[in-house]
């Protein structure tokens, strides 16, 4: 359930569920408050819900997440060098150069595609479980 509290003559609604950010907004009228946290706890409830700060993600592309998992991540794990060797091959595809706030599943789909035109599909399903799951809680 969302909190909505009267602030400076405004409606700031609020909402709150354990594995979410807090999200925040302030609107004029009490309504449209209680309309906004509804479809965001809907949004919640479906899983739907993306919450992106713009401010944490800057320009950060999705090279530099990759880069910095390979040196600070794959030194640490059994098989890093050879993790090391496949994130390099990655940094240096085109899907690196695309920002995480502008990365869309899209573009995983053409890395895939273009992929599959070189390896086999169990290649690329290790690279996908081995490259791309374990950076995005780096991207938080």
């Amino acid at each position: 359930m969302a909190t909505i509290r009267k602030l400076r003559g405004k409606y700031q609604a609020i909402v709150r569920r354990k594995g979410f950010p807090d999200t925040s907004k302030t609107f004029d009228r009490k309504v449209d408050a209680v309309r906004w946290s509804r479809s965001i706890e809907d949004e919640m409830e479906r899983s739907a819900f993306r919450h992106f700060d713009p401010r944490v993600l800057g320009d950060t592309s999705f090279g530099d997440l990759l880069t910095r998992y390979r040196n600070e991540v794959s030194p640490k794990k059994r098989g890093g060098k050879i993790e090391a060797l496949v994130l390099s091959a990655m940094i240096r595809r085109r899907i690196s150069s695309y920002s995480l706030e502008h990365l869309s599943p899209e573009h995983f789909v053409a890395y895939r595609e273009e992929r599959l035109k070189e390896i086999k599909p169990a290649t690329v399903n290790k690279e996908r479980k081995r490259c791309f799951a374990p950076t995005l809680p780096l991207a938080s």
